[in-house]
C-alpha cells in the first residue's frame, strides 16, 4: 500500500475553517488555492495525516512543480509512472503513452479508497490525467491558480487559503520561538504585519530571531521596515542580508540549480568550496530545507528570489560547473554499469566503489539528471544536452524506464544536429534504434541503426557494435538468419581490433542465433566459448545469457538434467541482476528441462516462478506458462520434445 505523504508539518496553527471544509468532503476533488507561501501544502498534508484512517487504500503524493522557476512543470506521463511504481507495477509493464498509463492507473485504484495529493499544480490540463476513477477516493489539489475548469467540469470543491489572522500568526511565532520571547507585544504585531501573515515568511522571520537570541524584537522590526519591499521580499532580504558571505553566495547560486533537490557535493560544485557549513546556515535561516538526510531543496518562491539575486556573470559559469558535475559523475557511474560499451569523449575524475554504488547514485539523482538535460537544452548547452542522455541510457534500460530513455535520446539527437556533430548523431541514433527495437518498432529501429552504421564508417569499434545491435534488432523481430549475418560481421570487426569484451559478447549472440535456426553444434561451440570469456571478464549479464543459450542447447540435445543445472544458474544470476524478464524466460526454460528429466514437481515450481514474474510484467508469454501448469500431462508431453 503506497504511503507517499511528505513529513507531517512540525508547526501548524489555525486554518480551522479550512480543515472543517476538507472534513466535509467525502470524495471527489478539492482545490486549495492561494499565492505562494500561504501554507497550502502544509494545510493539505496536515489534514491528510489527521485523516489517514479514512483512506485504507493508501496515499499518493506528488509535487507537480507547476511554478518552479528552474524547471518545467512535471508532465502527467512522468507523474503517472511514479504512481504506478508506488502501486507495485513493474517498469516493464508500464505503457509508454499517456492515455494507456492513465487507464492502467484508473483501473488499479478504481476499487480502492485512496487519498491523492497533487501539490503545486499549474493548470487543469496537468491535473486531469491524474484523477482516479473510483467513487470513493479523494484528490486534494493545491495551486496558485483557481482551477475554474476543475470546479466547472469535475465538480471540484474550491477552498481559498487566506493569510493567517493576527492571533494565528502570533501563535505560530510562539510555537517557533517560545512565548517568553514575545513579551514586546507591539514589536510582535509589527513583525506579523511586516511578514504579511504568511506562514513561509513567518518561518523565515522566526529563524532570524532564533539566530540572534540577544537582539530585541524591535531591532528586527526596524530592519524589516528599512527594506521597503513587499512582505515576501522584505523578509527574504532580511534573512539573506544577515548571511555570511559564503552562505549568501551559495543561496544565490541555488537559484540556477535544475532539479528538485541537491546533495552536498552539488552544492560544493556551485560554491567552488566546502558547502556543509553554508548549507547549515541556510537551513538554520529556513531558506533551504534538508527534507531527507543529505539532500536539500528550496521552496519555489525562494528559488525565484535567489535566481533574481544572481548576476549573469556568476549564474552562467555556475550552471556550467553544475552540468559538468552531473555529466562527469553520471559518466563514471555508467562506466561501472556497462564498461564494455564504447565510450564518449568525457574527461571525468569521479569514481565509484562498484556497480551497486554507481546504481544507487543514478537512482537517487535520476530526477535531477532528467531536469539537467532539459535545462541544458533550454540554456544552449548542447554538448551536455546530448551527452547526459548517453550517461543515463544503460540505467534507464535496465530499470525499465524506456519512455524516459527514448525522450532524452530525442533531445540528444536534436542537440547533436544543432552542433553539426556527426559522431554524436551516430551515437544517439544507435541508442534510439536499440530503444525502438525494445518497444517493437523494428522498422524504425533498423532505419536508425542503418543510419548510425553509415555515420560510424571509419570507426571500427562503433561499426562492430552497431552490427551487433542490428543483429539484436533482427533477433527481436525473429529474423534469425539476418541476425546471424550481422553478428558474424561484428565478430570479424572485433577480431581485427582485438577487443576481448566484444568478442565474448558476440560469441554469445552467435550462439543464440544458431540455436534458433537449429544449428545446435555451432550454438554449443559459440556459447561455451562465450561463457568462458565472459567469466574471465566478469561480465555477469553476458554470462547469464550465455548460460541460458547453453541450457537451451542441452535441452534440445536431450541432455535434460544438464540443461536444468545450467538454467538454474542462469535464473539465479539474472534474479540477482534484477533482470525480471530474463529471469522469467530462464525459469520457463528450466521448467521445460525439469519436466523432460521427469521432475514434475520441480518443473511446476519453475513454471510457477515464471508465471509470477510474467504476471507482474503483464507479458503475453504468461498464457503459455499457465497452459503448462494446468496440463496434467506436462511431464510426458515435455519428454517428447
Amino acid at each position: 500500500m503506497p504511503r507517499q505523504l511528505p513529513a507531517r508539518p512540525p508547526v501548524f496553527v489555525g486554518r480551522l475553517d479550512e480543515l472543517k471544509a476538507l472534513d466535509a468532503i467525502e470524495s471527489g476533488v478539492a482545490v486549495i488555492g492561494g499565492p505562494g507561501g500561504f501554507g497550502k501544502t502544509s494545510l493539505a498534508v496536515r489534514w491528510a495525516y489527521d485523516n489517514l484512517d479514512r483512506f485504507p487504500g493508501g496515499q499518493l503524493y506528488v509535487n507537480l512543480r507547476g511554478f518552479d522557476p528552474a524547471a518545467e512543470p512535471s508532465s502527467p506521463a512522468v507523474v503517472l509512472r511514479g504512481f504506478l511504481d508506488a502501486l507495485g507495477v513493474v517498469p516493464e509493464r508500464i505503457p509508454d503513452d499517456l492515455e494507456a498509463r492513465g487507464a492502467l492507473f484508473r483501473g488499479l485504484v478504481a476499487d480502492r479508497r485512496m487519498l491523492v495529493v497533487l501539490d503545486n499544480a499549474r493548470d487543469e490540463e496537468q491535473v486531469r490525467p491524474l484523477l482516479p476513477s473510483g467513487a470513493d477516493s479523494l484528490v486534494i489539489v493545491t495551486s496558485r491558480n483557481r482551477m475554474h475548469g476543475l470546479v466547472a467540469y469535475e465538480q471540484a470543491q474550491p477552498l481559498t487559503v487566506p493569510v493567517l489572522a493576527e492571533d494565528e500568526a502570533v501563535a505560530l511565532l510562539a510555537l517557533r520561538l517560545g512565548a517568553d520571547r514575545l513579551g514586546d507585544t507591539e514589536a510582535v504585531a509589527e513583525l506579523v504585519r511586516c511578514s504579511g501573515g504568511l506562514p513561509l515568511t513567518l518561518a523565515v522571520v522566526a529563524a532570524r530571531v532564533l539566530s540572534y537570541p540577544a537582539f530585541p524584537l524591535r531591532a528586527l522590526v526596524d530592519e524589516l521596515q528599512n527594506e521597503r519591499l513587499d512582505a515576501l521580499d522584505a523578509v527574504f532580504s532580511m534573512s539573506y542580508n544577515a548571511l555570511p558571505d559564503d552562505a549568501a553566495r551559495l543561496f544565490r547560486l541555488l537559484g540556477v540549480h535544475c532539479g528538485p533537490d541537491l546533495d552536498v557535493r552539488a552544492a560544493e560544485v556551485l560554491l567552488e568550496g566546502q558547502a556543509r557549513k553554508p548549507l547549515a546556515e541556510l537551513t538554520r535561516a529556513h531558506l533551504v530545507d534538508e527534507h531527507v538526510p543529505g539532500r536539500f531543496r528550496l521552496h519555489d518562491v525562494l528559488r525565484a528570489f535567489a535566481a533574481d539575486l544572481a548576476t549573469e556573470d556568476e549564474a552562467r559559469p555556475a550552471l556550467r560547473r553544475l552540468l559538468d558535475h552531473y555529466l562527469h559523475t553520471a559518466f563514471a557511474a555508467e562506466r561501472c554499469l556497462a564498461p564494455h560499451w564504447p565510450s564518449i569523449d568525457v574527461e571525468s575524475s569521479a569514481s565509484f566503489g562498484g556497480y551497486e554504488e554507481a546504481q544507487a547514485w543514478l537512482e537517487a539523482e535520476l530526477p535531477v539528471l532528467l531536469a539537467a538535460t532539459d535545462l541544458a537544452v533550454r540554456k544552449g548547452f548542447d554538448v551536455h544536452a546530448w551527452q547526459l542522455p548517453w550517461t543515463m541510457s544503460t540505467f534507464l534500460y535496465r530499470c525499465g524506464r524506456w519512455d524516459d530513455r527514448a525522450s532524452t535520446q530525442h533531445l540528444a539527437l536534436a542537440a547533436a544536429k544543432r552542433l553539426g556533430d556527426r559522431s554524436a548523431e551516430a551515437v544517439t541514433l544507435h541508442l534510439l534504434g536499440r530503444g525502438k527495437a525494445m518497444l517493437g518498432d523494428h522498422t524504425g529501429a533498423q532505419a536508425d541503426l542503418a543510419r548510425a552504421l553509415e555515420l560510424h564508417q571509419g570507426d571500427a569499434v562503433n561499426v562492430g557494435v552497431t552490427h551487433f545491435s542490428i543483429a539484436w534488432s533482427h533477433a527481436m523481430a525473429e529474423d534469425f538468419t539476418t541476425a546471424l549475418a550481422h553478428a558474424q560481421k561484428a565478430l570479424e570487426q572485433f577480431i581485427t581490433t582485438r577487443n576481448p569484451s566484444w568478442i565474448a559478447l558476440i560469441q554469445g549472440a552467435l550462439g543464440w542465433a544458431n540455436a534458433m535456426i537449429g544449428d545446435l553444434d555451432a550454438a554449443l561451440d559459440h556459447s561455451t566459448e562465450a561463457l568462458h570469456r565472459l567469466r574471465v571478464l566478469g561480465d555477469l549479464d553476458g554470462e547469464a545469457y550465455a548460460l541460458r543459450t547453453l541450457g537451451h542447447v542441452h535441452h534440445k540435445l536431450g541432455e535434460h538434467e544438464r540443461a536444468a543445472v545450467v538454467l538454474s544458474l542462469a535464473v539465479d544470476q539474472l534474479a540477482g541482476l534484477g533482470e525480471r524478464y530474463g529471469e522469467a524466460q530462464c525459469a520457463g526454460d528450466l521448467g521445460d528441462a525439469l519436466a523432460a528429466a521427469g521432475d514434475t514437481e520441480g518443473a511446476r515450481q519453475a513454471w510457477s516462478r515464471a508465471e509470477a514474474l510474467l504476471t507482474r510484467l503483464g507479458h503475453p508469454d504468461l498464457e503459455g506458462v499457465r497452459a503448462k501448469l494446468i496440463d496434467s500431462g506436462v511431464a510426458e508431453r515435455s519428454l517428447e520434445t
